[in-house]
C-alpha cells in the first residue's frame, strides 16, 4: 500500500491541477464572452470567432491596413504570421480585403476564399470592415451579406465601444440615412463607455458636411474617441477638435513604398488600451514607428521634396558631324520653408565627359538655381545613340528637426536631345487673337521659332517677348546655344481660331423648360449609336439626377436633347463630369468626349457661342457602380460654374 500511495498521491495532485487548469480556462472563456457584446442577429457574422486573448487589466489589439488595388503576394500572409507572434487580443481591419470590382460571382468567391485562407492561421478574432473593393456593386454587397451578415455594426469589449461603419453604403454617398441613424443611436445608447473607436474605409472627415459624418462627430462630441480609416495607401496622423484621426497606409496593397517619411510603408497599427486612453504605435514589418511618424508637417515637406526632385533635364547636342560642346541643363528648386542641400555627381562615362558639376549646393528656402553643365566627347568619340549618363543625387533639408523626409538615389539621363516644355498651352483656342508665351530661362541658349510648321533653325526668329497670332497656327520652337552649334528637339503647340456659332432661330414661345430624354437598356462599354436601339421609355428631365430616369441600377443609356440658352457672346470652356461615358454636342459639333467605362472623371472642350438658344445633346451610358452627369462652363477669363438647369429648354 505504501508503494501504491507513492504512486497515487502525485496522480491525485496531477488530477487536481488539471481540473484547476480546466476551470481557469473555463472561467477565462466565460469572462471573455461576458466582456463581448454585440447587436448582430442571425447565423452569419462579420467576425471569425470570439476566442479573445484576454488580459485582466489593459488589452491590446492590432489593425491591418489596405491590401488591394494590386496586392503584393506574401505581404499580408507575413503580417498575419507576425500578428500571431505579437498575440493581440483581436485584429481589426479598415477594408479593401479583396481586389473585387467585378460582378462575376465565381471570381469573387475565389478571391474571398483566397483571403479567408490567409486568415486561417490567425489565432485571434478578425473583424472585417467593408471597403470599396469589397462591396463596389450590388452583387458584391449581396455576397458580403450572405457570407458575413452585417456590413456596419458595433461591439463592446472591456467597456470600450467599437463602431464599424460602411463608407460605401449609400447610392453615390458614403453613408445611407439608415446607417447614420444607427450610428447616432448606438452612441446614444452607450453613453458611459470609457472610450469609443470609429473604424471605416474612407477618411470621410475631409468632406464631413457633404457626407453626413458631422452627425457622427456631433453624437461623439462629449466623449473620448479615436477615428481610424484607410483607402489612400498613405499614412496620416491628424488632430480634429482634440481627437486623434488616423489614415493607415498598407498591409500589402499597392504603394510606391518611398518610406515612412512619405507615409508609404507596409505596417500594422498596434493599440494598447490603458486607463489613460489608447496608445497607438505602428509596426513596420522591419520595425516600430510612433503614431505620428507621418504627419501634416512631414507630408507637406515630403510632397514638396518629391516635386523639387522631379528631374526635367534639357539636353542640347551638337548637330550631326559638329564639333561643338553640348549642354545639360538641370533646374534645382527648393519650395520648402527650410534650406535644402542638393548634391549631384555624374558617374564616369567611357566616351563622354560632363564638366561644371558643382557637387554640393545649398538652396535657401524658396530658391531656384540652374546648373548649366558642359557635355563633350572624350578623344575622338562622340555621343552614341542609346548612351546614358548616370547621375547620383541626394536631397536633404538642413535642419535640427527629426524625422524629416530626404531623397537619395540615381537618375539615368539618356544622351539624346530632349524637347523642353517651353510653350504655354492653358487655352489652345481663341476667337480674335492669341498671345503666345514661350518659357525660357536657360543660360547661354536662346529660343528660335516658326509659325508655318517648318522646323526652326539658327536662321529662324529669335524669341524675346510674347507675340500675337490671329489665325489658327502651329508654333514650333527649339532651344539652341548662342553659337548655334547645339540644339534641343523642337517643341510645338497648335492654337485653333474658332468661329462663333450662331443660335437657332427658335422663339421662346415655342419652347418650354426642361430637356427631353429617351431611356435605353443594354450592356454598353461606350456611348452607343442610339439610332440602332429600341427605347424603353421617354420623358422630361428637370435636372441631371439619373435616379429619376433609370429603371435598374446598371447597364442603361440615356439620350438627352433640347436647347441650351447662352446669355452672352463668349468663348466657353465646357467641363463634363460623368460616370460612366458621356458626350456633349452643341449643334452638330462634338464639344466634349468623355466616353468609355470609367468612374467619375472630368473632360473639357471649347466652343465660341453667340447669345441665344443652341441645339444641345448629351449621349450617356452607365456600365456599373454609380452614375453621374455634371455639366459646368466658364466664359473666357470667368469663374467656372454649373450650367443652370433653367437655361435648358425643349420643344413644346
Amino acid at each position: 500500500m505504501a508503494d501504491g500511495l507513492l504512486i497515487c498521491k502525485p496522480m491525485k495532485y496531477s488530477i487536481l491541477l488539471l481540473l484547476a487548469g480546466l476551470l481557469t480556462i473555463h472561467e477565462a472563456k466565460a469572462q471573455s464572452q461576458a466582456d463581448f457584446t454585440h447587436d448582430v442577429k442571425g447565423e452569419a457574422f462579420p467576425w471569425t470567432h470570439t476566442d479573445f486573448k484576454n488580459k485582466p487589466e489593459n488589452f491590446s489589439f492590432a489593425i491591418v491596413a489596405d491590401r488591394t488595388n494590386g496586392h503584393r503576394i506574401g505581404v499580408f500572409r507575413s503580417a498575419m504570421e507576425k500578428v500571431n507572434d505579437l498575440q493581440p487580443e483581436f485584429v481589426l481591419s479598415v477594408g479593401d480585403l479583396i481586389e473585387g470590382y467585378t460582378t462575376d460571382t465565381v471570381e469573387l468567391r475565389r478571391q474571398w476564399n483566397e483571403f479567408n485562407g490567409l486568415l486561417k492561421p490567425l489565432q485571434m478574432p478578425f473583424f472585417r470592415v467593408p471597403g470599396n473593393h469589397d462591396v463596389s456593386n450590388d452583387v458584391q454587397k449581396a455576397l458580403w451579406a450572405k457570407q458575413f451578415g452585417r456590413d456596419y455594426y458595433h461591439f463592446i469589449y472591456k467597456d470600450v465601444l467599437f463602431l464599424i461603419l460602411n463608407s460605401t453604403d449609400g447610392d453615390g454617398v458614403p453613408f445611407s440615412e439608415q446607417q447614420l441613424t444607427y450610428a447616432e443611436k448606438t452612441i446614444q445608447n452607450n453613453p458611459n463607455v470609457r472610450w469609443t473607436f470609429v473604424l471605416m474605409h474612407h477618411p470621410v472627415w475631409n468632406k464631413r458636411e457633404e457626407n453626413g459624418f458631422y452627425r457622427v462627430e456631433k453624437a461623439l462630441a462629449d466623449r473620448k474617441f479615436t477615428v481610424i480609416a484607410g483607402h489612400t495607401h498613405r499614412y496620416m496622423a491628424s488632430v480634429h477638435n482634440d481627437r486623434n484621426y488616423y489614415v493607415l497606409a498598407t498591409t500589402g496593397g499597392s504603394t510606391r513604398l518611398r518610406g515612412y517619411e512619405f507615409g508609404e510603408t507596409d505596417h500594422i497599427s498596434w493599440v494598447t488600451m490603458t486607463d489613460q486612453g489608447p496608445s497607438l504605435v505602428n509596426l513596420e514589418l522591419e520595425g516600430i514607428l510612433k503614431d505620428n511618424f507621418s504627419n501634416e508637417r512631414t507630408r507637406q515637406l515630403g510632397t514638396t521634396l518629391a516635386g523639387d526632385a522631379a528631374f526635367k533635364p534639357v539636353v542640347l547636342l551638337p548637330a550631326a558631324g559638329g564639333a561643338g560642346e553640348g549642354r545639360v541643363y538641370l533646374d534645382l528648386r527648393n519650395n520648402a520653408d527650410l534650406p535644402l542641400q542638393v548634391e549631384t555627381r555624374f558617374f564616369q562615362h567611357p566616351s563622354l565627359h560632363v564638366s561644371g558639376n558643382p557637387g554640393k549646393v545649398t538652396l535657401p528656402k524658396g530658391a531656384q538655381q540652374q546648373l548649366a553643365l558642359g557635355l563633350r566627347p572624350i578623344g575622338n568619340n562622340g555621343p552614341v545613340a542609346g548612351d546614358t549618363l548616370h547621375m547620383q543625387y541626394s536631397y536633404q533639408y538642413v535642419s535640427d528637426e527629426q524625422g524629416l523626409p530626404h531623397l537619395a538615389g540615381t537618375f539615368d539621363l539618356p544622351v539624346k536631345a530632349t524637347a523642353p516644355e517651353i510653350i504655354e498651352r492653358s487655352m489652345p483656342v481663341f476667337t480674335s487673337s492669341k498671345q503666345v508665351e514661350i518659357k525660357h530661362d536657360f543660360e547661354g541658349a536662346k529660343v528660335v521659332y516658326t509659325l508655318d510648321e517648318s522646323e526652326p533653325g539658327p536662321d529662324s526668329k529669335v524669341y524675346d517677348k510674347p507675340f500675337t497670332i490671329n489665325r489658327s497656327t502651329t508654333v514650333k520652337a527649339k532651344l539652341i546655344t548662342e553659337k548655334g552649334d547645339a540644339a534641343s528637339l523642337p517643341e510645338s503647340a497648335t492654337f485653333e481660331k474658332l468661329a462663333f456659332m450662331k443660335p437657332e432661330k427658335v422663339r421662346k414661345k415655342d419652347v418650354t423648360k426642361g430637356l427631353k430624354y429617351t431611356y435605353y437598356e443594354g450592356s454598353f462599354k461606350k456611348v452607343p449609336d442610339f439610332s440602332t436601339l429600341k427605347p424603353i421609355k421617354a420623358g422630361v428631365l428637370k435636372s441631371f439626377d439619373l435616379d429619376a430616369v433609370k429603371q435598374r441600377a446598371n447597364q442603361f443609356a440615356v439620350l438627352i436633347e433640347g436647347y441650351v440658352e447662352i446669355e452672352e457672346d463668349d468663348l466657353y470652356t465646357f467641363f463634363l463630369t460623368s460616370d460612366d461615358g458621356a458626350k456633349l454636342f452643341i449643334g452638330d459639333q462634338l464639344i466634349v468626349d468623355n466616353d468609355g467605362s470609367h468612374s467619375a472623371r472630368m473632360r473639357k472642350g471649347y466652343s465660341a457661342l453667340r447669345k441665344g438658344l443652341h441645339p444641345f445633346r448629351i449621349e450617356y451610358f452607365e456600365d456599373f457602380d454609380g452614375e453621374l452627369i455634371q455639366l459646368e462652363y466658364a466664359g473666357e477669363g470667368k469663374a467656372r460654374k454649373e450650367v443652370p438647369f433653367n437655361n435648358f429648354y425643349r420643344s413644346k
